[in-house]
């Protein structure tokens, strides 16, 4: 059989153990420099993706943080807030960086969204108590108003001391 120029078939390699190892030799240092490159890249994406996550972790913090400054303003000024902090995805975020925060940061964190979460459901229980009530024309409580309202100033403001030196300890890019 002929090639289209006209010469045979070069078959001489087919017969050479030194070409063979020369092949193996040259798929062993391939495979092991794709293994290489794929660990390397999978590890950087896995950080990539982990710095992501913290980020919005300090962001979902930050921000009910924020809203623990509204609330403690409005509470001072004899109101109760009628909405609810952004607990969802604080535990969404938290869930997701358990393998990236120390254990004891971890922990205190999810101490601290327990503790917004239960502050959270108390606004929206002392709002509705004051809703219902002015809804239905029944006379306010004004003492366990101010009672309510007291008890959940001194529950903001301990959340809001406790949450920006864990947020200070969150690693970052």
């Amino acid at each position: 059989m002929l090639f289209a120029d006209g010469e045979a078939p070069q078959v001489h390699w087919f017969f050479s153990l030194k070409d063979y190892w020369y092949a193996i030799v040259s798929a062993f240092i391939g495979a092991m420099l794709g293994i290489t490159y794929t660990r390397w890249d999978i590890a950087r994406q896995r950080r990539k993706e982990q710095m992501l996550c913290v980020k919005r972790l300090r962001e979902c913090l930050t921000f009910n943080v924020d809203r623990l400054n509204q609330a403690s303003n409005l509470l001072q000024a004899a109101s109760i807030p009628n909405y609810p902090l952004d607990t969802g995805q604080l535990n969404y975020w938290l869930t997701q960086s358990h393998d990236i925060l120390q254990h004891d940061l971890f922990v205190a964190l999810d101490w601290q969204r327990y503790q917004l979460d239960h502050i959270s459901s108390k606004f929206v229980v002392a709002s509705n108590l004051i809703a219902g009530a002015v809804a239905a024309g029944a006379p306010l409580n004004n003492a366990y108003i101010a009672a309510v309202r007291n008890d959940l100033l001194q529950q903001v403001d301990g959340v809001r001391a406790a949450l920006p030196p864990l947020v200070n300890q969150i690693p970052q890019s």
